[in-house]
């Protein structure tokens, strides 16, 4: 793909993201509706740190940082695998949302840092139609995955595809 082509998909990628995140955590603002008391439910107690591995937020193209936490994620996309660690899980009233890496813009230069962010109704169970960003193997994957959430909601599988790649791991708190 040229030049041009990946930086429209990753400037639709991240306005796809923060739009739906930005939108969910609107939406669970209500402090009247059950909480994991395991997981932050306000950005303030999920705000983390503001540098990871030699990137700043809010600088150079970074929108975020998600290191120093407990949350993981493994998998693979086709043939290449991926294992990150230290991100964060936060649980509003209409979601579950789990970040890991490093999270930039269209405007960030130089190879990607990696990163999985992931976003999914708080429910128990199988879950379809969960928004998740991909960036391991220096390509953006803007995905929508299925699979299942555990009981206790700090972890779950996931598959899906990006094209003919086909996508699937999993996510711990």
């Amino acid at each position: 793909m040229n030049d041009h082509g990946w930086v429209t998909l990753r400037t639709a990628a991240v306005v796809a993201c923060c739009l739906m995140i930005t939108t969910l955590a609107a939406c669970s603002s209500s402090e009247s509706k059950s909480k994991l008391p395991s997981m932050p439910t306000t950005t303030a107690a999920a705000a983390g740190p503001t540098t990871c591995n030699g990137y700043t937020k809010g600088k150079s193209g970074v929108i975020n940082v998600f290191c120093g936490g407990r949350a993981k994620a493994t998998g693979k996309i086709g043939p290449d695998s991926f294992d990150l660690g230290g991100g964060t899980c936060v649980q509003g009233a209409t979601f579950v949302s789990v970040n890991v890496g490093v999270l930039v813009g269209p405007d960030f230069t130089g190879d990607l840092p990696d990163y999985f962010g992931i976003v999914l109704k708080p429910l128990a169970g199988p879950f379809t139609n969960a928004s998740a960003t991909i960036d391991t193997t220096g390509t953006p994957h803007a995905v929508t995955l299925s699979g299942s959430l555990d009981d206790d909601m700090m972890g779950g599988k996931f598959t899906g595809t990006d094209g003919s790649l086909p996508i699937s791991g999993s996510f711990t708190c």
